[in-house]
């Protein structure tokens, strides 16, 4: 894994917007919630520049949006980092055009999709001719700028027009991406594109263009003239770096990527098992989060202890909510490295339980042995507990298929709506004629138009 190294993040510091576009990937508009404090957000850019992390990108939601934007940018810098911005161009002044420059950043990348009737369509009436004054601002104050396209059927066969109007405006690159099915995108959008024609665009203009002109990865790679557009010398696409080499990070401070390397060879423990604990490790920490019908849900956060999964699971109860536990879990994995059968075990004593009931538990533990043991002679749950609690009447009371269940409903998400307040409300409705929630835990999103909000003002 020391091959790895993190050289890039993108970082949404708000969710906040002022547009809410319809093939917005972030679904932005209101920020959430529960997004990082200024303090958490200048800790963030200690640990990303500890890291090694060279390059940062800025996103939203709207950049702009944030009141602590420039300090955060301005910290990043300082750490050696560079900081770069994305932003829809909308709220560009001369003081955001000064923040810049104080906090050090290297470029602005401003979005436009289409002429003017495209990106207004797809944004916010005015946007374009917005977006075009900031490109403008920003290369008359010598600040490095360039254009990133997200494209859409209804983008196709406007490229050229588009190219017209960027041709003179002095900007140093101009990205193509295709649009991607997440988001609002994910909600009826004719979002699909020919890459062979966004291609064949890019191949047409390249050597000519007064700026630097290329598609983006998620355009995609199916076409002969691949090797001409990308290069032969090493700058050809080379799988998704995400969690690699680059990382993403919400407003609420949640990391996005994966495991570096998830084919961890360890030497076999003494006792014959896979050596889970010694790939884990036992720096950090393990997090619960219960939704309890409360205001706010119970989180409940304890340190590892030494990386074994059931060891941790039964700190945690025995550590942060005091409830002795025993946990054993195990997997059996068959000679083609397919896992054959899992499963295992919570045990949880009630309040009053006496010695003599803590020594049959203990005892029962102990005769049964390993878990992949006991699933390998038979994978039935129920003969796993009888086997496990030899020494009881064991009744089952309740079986349950396991699954993951969200407990939202638009009927909470409008209690949460109407919590907010008339005054909230209605600046929300005169604001944005509407809102958009997406439930943090399963993302299913809830619309509101103008009309529902109306409705829950009025039975306020």
């Amino acid at each position: 894994m020391s091959g790895f190294r993190l050289t890039s993040c993108v970082w949404e510091l708000t969710l906040a917007c002022c547009f809410g576009c319809r093939y917005c990937g972030s679904a932005g508009g209101r920020a959430r919630a529960d997004e990082l404090s200024t303090a958490e957000c200048m800790d963030a850019a200690e640990q990303l520049a500890d890291l090694g992390c060279r390059r940062v990108s800025l996103i939203g939601g709207e950049v702009f949006l944030r009141r602590d934007w420039a300090q955060i940018a301005g910290r990043l810098t300082g750490l050696g980092v560079r900081v770069d911005v994305i932003t829809n161009g909308y709220l560009m002044s001369p003081e955001v055009l000064e923040q810049l420059k104080q906090a050090g950043v290297s470029s602005v990348a401003v979005s436009i999709d289409g002429p003017e009737d495209v990106h207004d369509a797809g944004r916010q009436a005015g946007s374009f001719k917005r977006a075009m004054e900031a490109v403008r601002a920003l290369t008359a104050a010598g600040m490095p700028v360039s254009v990133i396209s997200t494209l859409r059927r209804d983008c196709m066969g406007r490229l050229e027009e588009l190219y017209r109007v960027l041709e003179g405006s002095g900007i140093g690159a101009w990205q193509l991406q295709a649009c991607s099915p997440m988001g609002s995108a994910a909600r009826g959008l004719d979002w699909r594109i020919d890459p062979a024609e966004v291609i064949a665009f890019v191949m047409r203009h390249r050597a000519e263009a007064p700026f630097m002109l290329g598609a983006a990865d998620n355009v995609g790679y199916f076409t002969d003239e691949e090797l001409r557009l990308r290069g032969a010398d090493g700058a050809c696409f080379q799988g998704c770096r995400a969690g690699i080499s680059a990382i993403g990070i919400d407003s609420a401070g949640n990391v996005r990527g994966y495991v570096t390397n998830p084919h961890v060879d360890m030497p076999l423990r003494p006792d014959g098992k896979l050596d889970v604990g010694g790939a884990v490790g036992g720096e950090g920490t393990i997090t619960v989060i219960k939704d309890l019908h409360m205001k706010e849900p119970y989180v409940g956060t304890v340190d590892l202890m030494g990386g074994e999964i059931a060891e941790d699971i039964a700190g945690y109860f025995v550590e942060s909510e005091q409830i002795p536990t025993a946990c054993a879990l195990g997997v059996l994995v068959d000679r083609d490295h397919s896992v054959k059968a899992a499963g295992g075990y919570l045990i949880q004593l009630m309040p009053g339980a006496g010695e003599d009931t803590i020594a049959k538990v203990e005892g029962g533990i102990m005769a049964a042995g390993p878990v992949s043991a006991l699933l390998d002679k038979n994978d039935d749950p129920e003969q796993l507990l009888r086997d496990v609690m030899s020494d009881f009447d064991l009744k089952i009371l309740e079986t349950c298929p396991v699954s993951y269940k969200c407990y939202c409903s638009r009927e909470r998400v409008e209690r949460a709506l109407i919590s907010l307040g008339r005054d909230e409300l209605e600046q929300m409705l005169s604001e944005q004629g509407g809102c958009q929630l997406t439930c943090q835990f399963c993302d299913a999103v809830y619309d509101f138009s103008a009309e529902d909000l109306k409705g829950l003002l009025k039975n306020m």
